[in-house]
């Protein structure tokens, strides 16, 4: 008996090494498919799943509910183990995570001893507050990480401008404008904003004109004739042959607060609006009837627009359909491009 209870802990240790190496291979497998952007981005879901999942727990051990099971995953268990009277461990497919609180249903059954203790027999606000701290945990998440955004990375500057791309052959190019110079002046005049810039350009086709560059710190002149472009009017306009990049600038503790605050705001209303929007009868008949291509055709095209804006074009979209909601396949497809495009 001894024997067999030995071989049979073999067996299991042996299953389990068997369904984390097949584990590791499928997610080795979505990567090479996917690419390291869309496994970093399927990867966050998951993540976002389990602190979902982690809200729950929380409040509920809070709450004094007894909390028997936290697992990440589902399926066959990989690894456990049990700290007090829970058990926490990760499964094999790793698609979320769950909590078992003793006691969410009335039909459970349920030991005496801690039957005070259930999820059923807490008050309302308890029960209340545990529903929704999973919900919660995405509104703290995302106010978390817009401010490590404006702390870390920084928003762009919204008072200069600077070089995001040369056009090949073009008055630009002619006189060595690289990516990252800042355009001072254009026949005298300071372009401090890009539309500024654009103005005094069009004004001067086929003008020779002196340019101050400034390129790390450094301030140079440099004389070049402004290109000719035919407008749609047939009018002449002045090409320079350069688009628009707004320097990143970080924020300290206090102004990374107010903006993640305020951004954070704009993000809840135009979520409000979005989901008021889909349940009204042309949200839903338009969602019925294919309103959600977000799982057709080629992957979105990730544009840099004046100003340091990101615009996303979806080939095969119509942009009067831009605002519709998209399924989890379309945010993952959407965010790595995003991704890709940095």
């Amino acid at each position: 008996m001894a024997g067999s209870g030995a071989d049979g802990r073999l067996g299991a240790a042996g299953n389990d090494r068997i369904r984390l190496a097949l584990l590791v291979g499928a997610v080795v497998s979505f990567g090479l498919i996917w690419g390291l952007s869309g496994l970093v981005v399927v990867s966050s879901f998951v993540v976002m799943l389990v602190i979902h999942e982690l809200g729950h727990f929380v409040v509920a051990r809070l709450s004094g509910m007894q909390v028997t099971e936290f697992f990440i995953g589902f399926g066959p268990r990989l690894w456990s183990v049990r700290r007090g009277e829970t058990t926490y461990g990760v499964k094999a497919i790793p698609a979320g995570a769950y909590v078992r609180i003793t006691g969410m249903s009335s039909l459970d059954v349920v030991d005496p001893a801690v039957e005070h203790r259930t999820y059923r027999q807490q008050s309302y606000p308890k029960r209340m507050a545990v529903a929704l701290a999973g919900s919660a945990t995405h509104f703290a998440v995302a106010l978390a990480l817009l401010f490590f955004v404006y702390m870390a990375v920084g928003r762009p500057d919204p008072t200069r401008w600077v070089v995001g791309e040369v056009v090949s052959d073009s008055a630009a190019a002619s006189i060595d404008v690289r990516v990252g110079d800042r355009i001072v002046s254009v026949a005298g005049v300071e372009t401090p904003g890009f539309e500024e810039f654009g103005v005094v350009v069009r004004g001067l086709p086929g003008r020779e004109v002196v340019v101050v560059l400034e390129r790390d710190g450094d301030t140079s002149k440099r004389t070049m004739t402004v290109g000719e472009r035919l407008r749609v009017d047939g009018t002449v306009a002045g090409f320079f042959g350069v688009g628009s990049d707004r320097p990143m600038e970080t924020l300290g503790p206090v102004g990374a607060g107010v903006e993640a605050s305020a951004r954070f705001v704009d993000l809840v209303e135009m979520s409000i609006d979005g989901l008021v929007g889909f349940f009204t009868p042309d949200g839903l008949v338009s969602f019925l009837t294919g309103g959600d291509k977000s799982a057709e055709g080629p992957p979105p095209v990730i544009s840099g627009g004046a100003g340091g804006s990101v615009q996303v074009a979806d080939p095969g979209v119509d942009p009067a359909d831009e605002d519709r909601l998209l399924s989890i396949y379309g945010a993952a497809r959407l965010g790595s491009a995003m991704l890709d495009a940095g």
